[in-house]
């Protein structure tokens, strides 16, 4: 790994920037969690990508532009903007898609931007806010707890759980 002045840079071509990320410790840590991809660009938590930029979480993808927490989707190609989506495979081309295939309920988001959304899949419930998916109201409360305990982003998180929570045990 290549440390310069304003970004890092992987032996693979990966490139992340400390102002995107916030500082230089968080562009290394996303940098560290590629896994087997090339040319990326601010991405984070990818597998098996090239080409794409401000992605997170997306599978043997090409050419995506700022997706994020997609779940599961592989070998999509050109897609911009998709936020939430499932199990997608082979999409191509797509623009500004939203929790395809498995219905959602949006939340609130935190003071930093960050929403939270619930999403069902197969009957099961899992809480997304950001670049975290958590199978559980509990996982996600102590997640937030061990990392933003006692400050202001630990409190709103805490909070939009606790709504999206009582929302989910509301009779369809």
């Amino acid at each position: 790994m290549q440390v310069h002045e304003d970004h890092v840079v992987d032996i693979d071509g990966n490139v992340c920037t400390f102002e995107y990320f916030g500082t230089k410790e968080a562009a290394i840590d996303a940098l560290n969690s590629l896994r087997n991809c090339r040319g990326l660009q601010n991405c984070q938590d990818c597998r098996d990508c090239q080409d794409c930029l401000d992605c997170q979480g997306l599978q043997n993808c090409q050419d995506c532009r700022d997706c994020q927490d997609c779940l599961d989707c592989q070998d999509c190609r050109g897609l911009q903007n998709c936020r939430y989506c499932l199990d997608c495979q082979d999409c191509r081309g797509l623009q500004n898609c939203r929790d395809c295939q498995n219905p959602s309920i949006t939340g609130l988001s935190r003071s930093d931007g960050y929403t939270f959304y619930l999403t069902n899949i197969e009957g099961k419930t899992y809480i997304k806010a950001g670049c975290r998916t958590f199978s559980s109201f509990t996982e996600a409360r102590k997640h937030w707890k061990e990392t933003r305990g006692g400050t202001k982003l630990g409190i709103e998180s805490l909070g939009i759980l606790d709504i999206l929570e009582a929302v989910s045990k509301l009779p369809e």
